[in-house]
């Protein structure tokens, strides 16, 4: 690459893009005939300096090994390569075992499949949501005049716009400022919530996101916590980013050539050190509310099955709560799910996330749900109207579990595939109000037929937690 640059530069070699091609077709055919035998080697021995025309010997005979090439094609494609950084390990690599086991009970990763992301997620249903996230990027230069650092820095700088951007308006307040002792540049967002909530009701979070640029190599490295503060998810997102780039042998950039950058800077923005402490040194995270989240409003009571499995205490999954469904429950945690924008009955419909199902986190599922609030009781015109909308209801099998329950299992019609349903009148009494509420449920889940204990698992869980009328305290 050296050599190409420099023949450009003596006008030996013109360049269009990243193809280099001979100024002068007679020289390349001259080369291209020497290279071939038929030129008079007795005017090859110059000396070091003696080639014709003041052109070093080395670029004539290198000259002729690429006119040998050219003859054919006519020209050479030249791959720009990164400078001063030419790879990166894995972005899963970046990561310290040790640090994620100590942020997460149950961390697993999932990588993409050029290993420039991963996503690490706390897996065990009772702890707190927890992820850690990275981007391990490289840009390469294009010709001699926008270098990798430079295409890095415009990447860098787009990214960190939108950070800023988010930190500034989000609910709560937010936080941005420069990083110093981290790489050439550096910044850390801090937001009281993750930019990614969708239907399901979140509990507090502390969301924070650093990102790092060293010569054309990039790194962003983001957290979040359920119950965090901003303080301790932007401290931990800072000693993350801190060690990832240590792993990436990105520490050793040293004085950054500002001619292969942008040299603006932004005014009226806050710059600290870089957080030097390490994860053993920070304290431990807040108690869990003892009220209004996930985990106050699932109950631990004994699993109670309508037909087959129920989850063991820390298998893999995770409570949901999502916005106007009446109870939380348990399932797998790598779901997508969307609430259809009718007002009654409440109805969802979540699915298995491809990628996750790709790396062996789940299997390929669909949960259907229905809730309809009665009030104090549910009138049987009430009942009928809402099995009505429930789907292949009339064509279902049902079985009687109790008076208030039935439930159907079958295989879906479809090859290998199992589905298991659970029609519900449930409610609960409020003391403190002498109220009593009573609601219908439709649950039913369509999974591989060799995870049929899952669907099972899903719907013996809802049984549960609604399992009787549950005495309660209002506000």
């Amino acid at each position: 690459m050296a050599f190409l640059e420099d023949a450009h530069a003596r006008g030996v070699l013109r360049q269009s893009g990243g193809v280099y091609r001979f100024r002068h077709i007679e020289l390349r055919d001259r080369l291209a005939q020497g290279a071939s035998g038929g030129a008079d080697t007795s005017r090859r021995s110059h000396g070091r300096f003696g080639a014709p025309g003041g052109v070093p010997a080395t670029l004539i005979e290198m000259a002729t090994v690429l006119a040998v090439l050219t003859v054919a094609s006519g020209a050479l494609i030249a791959e720009p390569l990164p400078a001063p950084f030419r790879s990166l390990p894995d972005a899963c690599g970046l990561l310290a075992q040790q640090d994620l086991d100590r942020l997460m009970t149950d961390p697993a990763k999932l990588a993409d499949a050029d290993g420039q992301e991963c996503s690490v997620g706390e897996q065990a249903p009772f702890s707190r949501n927890t992820r850690v996230s990275i981007v391990a990027q490289l840009e390469t230069g294009e010709g001699r005049t926008l270098t990798g650092a430079r295409k890095a820095q415009s990447t860098y700088w787009r990214v960190r716009a939108a950070a800023k951007g988010r930190a500034a308006v989000v609910t709560g307040g937010g936080v941005f400022r420069e990083l110093t002792g981290l790489g050439h540049e550096a910044y850390l967002a801090a937001l009281p919530t993750s930019p990614t909530d969708t239907d399901e009701i979140s509990s507090p979070s502390g969301y924070a996101q650093v990102g790092v640029r060293v010569g054309n190599a990039v790194l962003y490295v983001s957290y979040r916590e359920e119950f965090a503060s901003l303080d301790r998810a932007g401290e931990v997102a800072q000693i993350l980013a801190r060690e990832a780039a240590r792993r990436a042998g990105l520490t050793g950039g040293g004085v950054e050539d500002r001619s292969t950058v942008s040299t603006g800077k932004e005014e009226g923005v806050k710059s600290t050190p870089i957080s030097d402490r390490s994860l053993a040194d920070l304290p431990p995270p807040a108690e869990t509310p003892a009220k209004d989240n996930r985990f106050a409003s699932y109950s631990r009571r004994p699993a109670q099955s309508v037909y087959g499995a129920t989850w063991a205490s820390d298998e893999r999954s995770y409570l949901w709560n999502l916005w106007r469904f009446p109870l939380v429950f348990r399932a797998p945690k790598h779901l997508d799910c969307e609430r259809k924008e009718v007002d009654d009955p409440i109805t969802y419909t979540c699915k298995s996330r491809r990628e996750n199902v790709k790396a062996g986190f789940l299997p390929d599922l669909r949960l259907e749900f229905r809730s309809h609030y009665c009030g104090s009781s549910c009138s049987d015109q009430e009942t009928a109207a809402f099995l009505r909308g429930i789907p292949d209801h009339a064509q279902t099998s049902w079985t009687k579990a109790d008076d208030s329950t039935y439930y159907a299992t079958d295989r879906s019609g479809e090859p290998d595939r199992y589905r298991m349903a659970m029609k519900r009148h449930w409610g609960w009494q409020d003391k403190s109000a002498h109220a009593q509420h009573a609601f219908l449920l439709w649950v039913r889940v369509d999974i591989a037929e060799e995870a049929d204990d899952m669907a099972q698992k899903i719907v013996n869980d809802m049984f549960t937690q609604t399992g009787g009328f549950r005495e309660v305290k209002s506000d």
